[in-house]
């Protein structure tokens, strides 16, 4: 196990407290390149949203996952990168999110996420952190609900490619709230 090299020893301070263990499992082999660049763009996201992150890069098999604390969001995530893709999935999915009482879990199809940037247009490591931050706000908030436009959409278009390309693709604030809520356990007050 060891800390992505980029974020070594980033671990910034906010009032609200909320802080996030992301553990990536890159079974799928992403570049160093790719994963900085993927890495700086979530970090990113989630400082406007004044959530700290920490990384750790993760050997396979899978380690355990942390217990949930009853309402309150789980403060690891495991991210995992795959170059295999489940048949189950719709086509144009590119990672998701898995929701249970014991763990949370991302998981990114890297070869749809590849495919999408050439396409697109979008320097691979870049679309790769906004799908990445996209499944980890479904984890945060626990719900698989999307928006119609901006980062949640559940399908993004020319203006949300647009905004990636110029890193201005943000968090709803209402969600970057929410998120806060839910790592400092606030969340539970109103259930």
């Amino acid at each position: 196990m060891r800390k992505l090299p980029i974020l070594i020893a980033v671990i910034l301070e906010f009032a609200s407290g909320a802080e996030l263990e992301i553990r990536v499992y890159n079974t799928a082999r992403v570049s160093a390149s790719n994963l900085q660049r993927a890495a700086l763009v979530v970090d990113g996201l989630l400082r406007r949203a004044k959530i700290a992150a920490t990384w750790i890069e993760v050997d396979p098999p899978a380690a355990a996952t942390l217990p949930r604390l009853a309402c309150r969001a789980q403060r690891s995530i495991t991210l995992r990168l795959l170059q295999s893709e489940p048949r189950e999935l719709p086509s144009a999915a590119l990672g998701y999110a898995t929701l249970s009482a014991t763990s949370d879990d991302v998981t990114i199809l890297i070869r749809r996420v590849m495919e999408l940037a050439r396409v697109q247009e979008v320097e691979p490591g870049t679309l790769l952190g906004y799908v990445m931050a996209h499944e980890i706000v479904h984890v945060l908030l626990q719900r698989r609900t999307h928006g119609t436009m901006g980062l949640m959409a559940d399908k993004w278009r020319a203006r949300e490619f647009s905004l990636m390309r110029n890193y201005s693709l943000r968090f709803d604030v209402r969600d970057s709230a929410r998120m806060r809520a839910a790592l400092d356990g606030r969340a539970c007050e109103n259930r």
